[in-house]
């Protein structure tokens, strides 16, 4: 990253303190990571890859990595966080990709700021569309209640089985491994993560109406053998704001990481082609 130009910050207020990765030239490319890790790890290969043309900015969102804060853990937070640490860099004006919950923090910073958006990518997300029942035959293959007890890893073997859930390609890492990384990313904020999956189908009888979307030129990119957030529930969402639909072959949940060759073709073809 810092070879790249890349380099960590911290912005810290009353509220909120939020560590970021920023580097690069030109227009700014905001990266919004998903439910687990944090910025860096997910979104390392696409900041370098877009450096050269976009100034990229990547914060590890509210609980994850090393940013933190007394709010209360929701969707709300997430974004108003995102909303401070703009205001601080004096920047007006984005692009965004967003990827599984991520998504939503990417949709609710669209929603609440028409014009701020110009390009929004939305990853393995369907936005404000879902249905919560499309999780049930996960929820009943592993033998769990909530979608909390699959995303709030109490254990290093959670993880195995959210990577299981989560990738096509389903990597194997040893418990050694698994205790390292459990240790570093999936070890604190176990109630904050459980309020934040817990309260997110009620955000969708917060919205009022989706035409702050129209403000933004949206593409729904999709792995096609995502079983978390299943594709068809992608298409709904697409289908209901009229944006172009991508579907990537071979990857599941996570396709910026099951298949990284095609999600960047994508991803070029959206934010430096069209």
């Amino acid at each position: 990253m810092r070879k790249n130009g890349i380099h960590p910050y911290t912005y810290k207020d009353d509220d909120y303190t939020i560590h970021y990765h920023k580097g690069g030239k030109g227009p700014v490319l905001l990266f919004i990571h998903g439910f687990a890790l944090d910025a860096m790890m997910n979104w390392v290969d696409q900041m370098i890859l877009f450096s050269p043309h976009y100034t990229v900015i990547a914060p590890d969102l509210l609980w994850f990595g090393k940013s933190h804060s007394h709010k209360t853990p929701e969707l709300k937070s997430q974004r108003e966080a995102i909303e401070r640490l703009l205001i601080s860099l004096n920047i007006d004006k984005i692009h965004v990709i967003g990827q599984s919950y991520g998504g939503f923090v990417a949709v609710d910073l669209a929603l609440k700021n028409p014009g701020l958006i110009d390009k929004l990518c939305i990853a393995n997300s369907p936005g404000t569309t879902f249905d919560e029942k499309t999780f049930n035959p996960i929820l009943q293959q592993l033998q769990i209640n909530t979608i909390s007890d699959l995303f709030v890893m109490k254990s290093p073997l959670d993880i195995r089985r959210l990577l299981h859930i989560t990738s096509f390609k389903k990597p194997y890492f040893p418990e050694f491994i698994l205790k390292q990384l459990h240790e570093l990313f999936f070890s604190k904020h176990h109630a904050e993560w459980a309020n934040m999956l817990d309260t997110m189908p009620g955000e969708k009888n917060k919205i009022e109406s989706l035409a702050p979307l129209k403000t933004c030129r949206i593409m729904v990119l999709w792995g096609e053998e995502d079983i978390l957030f299943v594709k068809s529930e992608g298409e709904k969402f697409a289908r209901l704001i009229s944006c172009p639909f991508v579907s990537l072959p071979k990857a599941g949940h996570a396709s910026q990481l099951d298949e990284p060759t095609a999600f960047n073709k994508a991803m070029k073809g959206f934010f430096l082609e069209n």
